[in-house]
């Protein structure tokens, strides 16, 4: 009872990932058709001469996801600086001395 409850719980887990596996293999998406061009050119598997597109595809990947979450919450960052020196400026002009 408790194999068949992991093997559950695998099955729910990997059904992302095999969805996603079967999408590639039989979508002719334009998404698909780069991914499938990365990793399998023609169809097959690649000759060693032309294993540069999988050294690309890694490192394009590494970069990005990588960098795209930092990049995404320094953009968020510095929109919340902006409305916080924003909000200062009308905390400043609403207590501003009637003198000057």
């Amino acid at each position: 009872r408790g194999r068949l409850l992991l093997k559950r719980l695998w099955v729910i887990g990997a059904w992302p990932w095999l969805s996603w596996r079967s999408f590639l293999a039989t979508s002719k998406s334009q998404v698909s058709h780069m991914v499938r061009w990365f990793i399998l050119p023609d169809g097959r598997l690649p000759k060693p001469l032309e294993m540069y597109r999988s050294l690309l595809f890694l490192i394009f990947g590494s970069i990005l996801s990588g960098m795209a979450p930092w990049l995404l919450l320094g953009a968020i960052c510095g929109e919340m600086m902006i409305w916080l020196a924003l909000q200062l400026c009308q905390v400043i002009r609403y207590f501003k001395s009637p003198f000057d």
